[in-house]
């Protein structure tokens, strides 16, 4: 019906602000979204669609508790479809943003290894492959998180929409390129990431903050590190602008570490590192809290 619809316009015009970092209008469309909700059954799908959005939302923004509550919902009204439904993966895949940011138990990785299992999320092909290794690093398995990454480069990342719906996925794979410091593949990442410079995640495979980040990470992977720090500078520049508190606060760290590695700017990372951390306490974002106190001095 025509709330339905206003309704779907709205969620698709704020993901496409969100993903150009327009700030003003992503939360203008996502407020006429909401307002248009009270017009549609409480357990049609496209509802699930405008929770899953206000999680992803949430968890840009990290407001971590809201995203629970908004994932919750998703889950309950999805639950009534087929496991591989849109919504029940993007619930799956948003948990694994959140739990990235906000640190993970054992339990926690393995209840959630179960739910990419059983919305298939775990099976090689497609942007399944990336989310899987991501999944696998937090897990601790750094070498199957390297063989799913070189599927993915093998098959030249031909299974991936060439429209940017799938740039989380993409920006998974640079995650956990970065993050088990293969440098045999991040060429590949990088160069497949590279079109889609600076926008941000924002879709059914994750929310994962500006990709300059990701690009300045391939960069410094490969060495490039003044480079590396001008994607980084402006990474935190356009999450900054996107009221994106933890993804800010991550390129805040990541650029600091940059700097006491490779640069002669010490008071500036130990900035840096001020700020980052006041974030991640904040947000009770601990174990980031933890590693940047033990760069400060």
């Amino acid at each position: 019906g025509e709330p339905t619809s206003a309704m779907q316009a709205h969620i698709g015009l704020m993901r496409e602000y969100v993903s150009r970092g327009e700030h003003d209008q992503a939360v203008a469309e996502l407020t006429a979204a909401q307002h248009s909700r009270s017009e549609v059954s409480s357990d049609a799908m496209p509802v699930a669609s405008l929770s899953l959005t206000q999680a992803m939302a949430d968890v840009l923004t990290g407001r971590f508790s809201d995203a629970r509550e908004a994932l919750e919902e998703t889950h309950r009204i999805a639950a009534q479809a087929d496991p591989g439904n849109p919504y029940s993966v993007g619930a799956a895949t948003c948990l694994l943003s959140l739990r990235m940011l906000e640190g993970a138990s054992a339990e926690n990785l393995a209840e959630l290894r179960d739910m990419f299992q059983l919305h298939e999320i775990m099976n090689p092909s497609g942007p399944d492959v990336a989310l899987a290794s991501l999944l696998r690093v937090m897990l601790n398995e750094s070498d199957r998180a390297h063989s799913d990454l070189q599927m993915m480069v093998q098959g030249n990342f031909a299974t991936l929409d060439p429209d940017g719906d799938n740039l989380g996925a993409l920006a998974a794979a640079a995650e956990s390129c970065y993050r088990i410091q293969a440098t045999d593949l991040a060429p590949s990442v990088l160069t497949a990431i590279s079109p889609w410079n600076g926008a941000i995640p924002f879709h059914v495979t994750g929310v994962y903050g500006s990709t300059y980040r990701h690009v300045g990470l391939r960069e410094s992977l490969l060495g490039r590190q003044e480079e590396a720090a001008r994607h980084l500078a402006e990474a935190i520049k356009m999450n900054e602008r996107m009221g994106a508190r933890p993804y800010t606060a991550l390129c805040q760290l990541d650029l600091a570490q940059l700097i006491l590695t490779h640069g002669d700017e010490p008071d500036r990372a130990q900035s840096l590192l001020s700020e980052a951390r006041a974030t991640f306490v904040d947000l009770g974002m601990d174990h980031y809290a933890e590693l940047t106190s033990e760069l400060q001095v």
